[in-house]
């Protein structure tokens, strides 16, 4: 009873693969299992995470915020406005390396920040407060908080005296 022809199939409306459904008998999977491809499906994840290999499936998003005093960022915006071409050039030039050498972990490698403004809840603006400012941000990926830390052991901000790095997972709202 299993063995249907093309014409015979297709005579009965099959949309199933596996073949039509006739009374009782089920050609796809037993009710109440789920379809062989989300089997295959759970097959492949679990084997990736068993050999420590998930970069086929989405990665956790993080924000990278680069911080740094604003003292010391005043000395280098000072040392950049004096700074030959061939000197702005090596700057960029260690962040491009830096960000060849971690492409896997980046999704946008961002940009500067400047300046700054502080919203107050009844709509006020005032200048950003506090001794550190926010000098830029990028977009990693990776499984952890410790991953991005790994991808940042030798970022160029780190030469910037006093400079941190906040690292905040990017939480995907459901249903987008």
């Amino acid at each position: 009873a299993r063995h249907y022809s093309k014409v015979a199939r297709e005579a009965k409306g099959s949309r199933n693969r596996h073949g039509p459904l006739v009374g009782n008998s089920h050609f796809g999977p037993a009710p109440g299992r789920p379809h062989r491809s989300l089997m295959v499906r759970f097959v492949h994840i679990f084997t990736a995470a068993f050999r420590g290999n998930l970069r086929s499936y989405p990665m956790k998003k993080f924000l990278v915020l680069y911080r740094a005093p604003k003292s010391a960022m005043a000395k280098i915006d000072a040392q950049m406005a004096k700074a030959t071409p061939a000197e702005a050039k090596a700057g960029m030039d260690a962040w491009m390396n830096w960000g060849k050498k971690n492409a896997k972990a980046i999704a946008d490698l961002g940009a500067p920040l400047t300046g700054g403004t502080s919203l107050d809840a009844d709509g006020t603006l005032g200048a950003a407060a506090g001794r550190t400012g926010t000098y830029g941000y990028s977009i990693l990926q990776g499984k952890s908080e410790k991953d991005i830390a790994k991808a940042l052991a030798k970022c160029p901000h780190f030469k910037t005296p006093g400079a941190t790095v906040d690292i905040v997972e990017v939480v995907p709202l459901p249903g987008m």
